[in-house]
C-alpha cells in the first residue's frame, strides 16, 4: 500500500540537476465516511518526509535549511496499463498541503472522489490482470514558495513535480472500498435497467447475493462465479433449475405469464446448474477423467449480468406477493446423482456434487 512521490524542483535548462524538496508518502487509503459536495470518498491518508538532500538558502556567510510552503497543489491517479486513463480527482484542502523541507509534516488527508465510470476504468486493468494487486500511478505538481525557516522570508517561487513508486491496492481492499462508496454492479449494467429498476429495493438484494459470483468472476474462476449464481437463485426455491419449483409458487399471476417466468428462471438456473456445476457426462480426458463444460470468461460475464437482472425480478416478485415464500429444504442441493461435477477452484481436486 504504501507509496512515496519524490518531489523535485522543475528549474528551467537543468534536467540534470534536479534538486528534491521532499517526499509525499501515502500510508493508506481508507473510506471514513466523508463527502465531497455530496459524493462519497476515499481518505488517503499521505505525511511529508523530510528531503534526502535539504535545499539550503546562503544567509551572509551562513547557509539556513530553505522549506517549501505551497500556493497551488494538485495530484491525479493514473492507471498503469496502456491506454493510461485517469481514476477519479483527488481534492486537497490546506491541511493536505503539507510543508516539504528538511523537517517531516504530517499526517494529513486528501480525499479521492471515486464515480461510477472511474469504477469501471478499474475493472477493465482487473480484468487484463485478475491474479495481481491493482496498481495506480500518483502524479503531484504544484507551485511553492521557498521561504527562510528563520525570518520567514520568501526567497523564490518555484515549480514541484512528484514522481515515484505505484500505489497498489489488494483486490479484496479494493472491492471493500467500492462497497462503502454503495458500488455495486457496474453502470453500465445498471443503466440498462434504468432508475425504475436500480432504485427498487430488488436490484440492491440480487447486487449483494452476487457480490461472490463477482469476486470470483474478476479472478477469471468462472466455473465458481456461475456456482454462486445458481446459489443465490436458491435462496428463493429448492432446486431453481426445475420448472416445478417455479410454477407452483406463481399462481397469483395468469398461467401463461407464470409459466413462462418460471421457464426464464430455471432457464438460467439449468445454464449455471450443467455448465458450472457439472462435469460432462460422456467425455473423458485423457487421464480418464470426465472434464467440466467448455466455458470462455466473456460467457461467464454475460451470465452474472443476466442473473442481476433475473434475480432482481425475482425478489421483485417476492416482494409483491406474486412469488410465494417456499424455503428450501436443502439449501446446499443440486440435482439428482449422475455425473461429478466441478470442483471449486480452491478445491480443484474434490468431487463436490453430482449431475441430473
Amino acid at each position: 500500500m504504501a507509496c512515496d512521490i519524490s518531489l523535485w524542483i522543475l528549474t528551467p535548462g537543468q534536467q540534470h540537476a534536479r534538486r528534491h524538496a521532499g517526499t509525499f508518502s501515502i500510508r493508506d487509503v481508507e473510506f471514513r465516511g466523508q463527502t465531497v459536495e455530496m459524493d462519497k470518498c476515499l481518505n488517503i491518508d499521505v505525511e511529508m518526509l523530510p528531503s534526502i538532500q535539504p535545499v539550503q538558502l546562503t544567509r551572509g556567510d551562513s547557509q539556513v535549511p530553505a522549506a517549501f510552503v505551497w500556493l497551488a497543489l494538485a495530484a491525479e491517479i493514473w492507471t498503469t496499463q496502456p491506454p493510461r486513463r485517469r481514476v477519479g480527482r483527488i481534492v486537497i484542502d490546506k491541511q493536505g498541503m503539507l510543508e516539504a523541507g528538511a523537517t517531516h509534516a504530517g499526517p494529513a488527508r486528501w480525499r479521492w472522489v471515486v464515480q461510477p465510470e472511474d469504477v469501471e476504468t478499474v475493472e477493465r486493468v482487473r480484468a487484463a490482470q485478475p491474479s495481481s494487486p491493482l496498481y495506480f500511478d500518483v502524479q503531484v505538481e504544484g507551485i511553492a514558495k521557498v521561504i527562510d525557516r528563520q525570518s520567514g522570508q520568501t526567497a523564490d517561487i518555484v515549480t514541484l513535480r512528484g514522481s515515484g513508486s505505484q500505489l497498489s491496492i489488494e483486490h479484496s481492499k479494493w472491492d471493500r472500498l467500492l462497497g462503502s462508496l454503495g458500488y455495486g454492479t457496474s453502470r453500465s449494467l445498471a443503466a440498462l435497467a434504468g432508475r425504475g429498476a436500480t432504485d427498487h429495493p430488488s436490484w440492491e438484494f440480487a447486487e449483494k447475493a452476487l457480490a461472490a459470483a463477482r469476486t470470483h468472476h474478476r479472478a477469471r474462476e468462472d466455473y465458481d462465479a456461475l456456482r454462486d449464481c445458481l446459489s443465490s437463485l436458491e435462496m428463493l426455491v429448492t432446486a431453481p433449475y426445475n420448472v416445478a419449483s417455479w410454477k407452483p409458487l406463481l399462481t397469483a399471476l395468469p398461467g401463461q405469464k407464470a409459466t413462462g417466468i418460471a421457464e426464464l428462471l430455471s432457464g438460467l438456473a439449468t445454464y449455471c446448474n450443467k455448465i458450472g456445476h457439472h462435469r460432462d457426462r460422456q467425455r473423458r480426458d485423457s487421464d480418464g477423467n470426465l472434464p467440466p463444460q467448455p466455458l470462455d470468461h466473456w460467457e461467464a460475464d454475460l451470465i452474472l449480468g443476466a442473473m442481476q437482472f433475473v434475480l432482481a425480478h425475482a425478489v421483485r416478485l417476492r416482494l409483491a406477493g406474486d412469488l410465494t415464500k417456499s424455503p428450501p429444504s436443502h439449501p446446499a442441493e443440486r440435482s439428482p446423482p449422475a455425473a461429478q461435477s466441478v470442483p471449486p477452484r480452491a478445491a480443484a481436486d474434490e468431487q463436490v456434487g453430482t449431475a441430473p
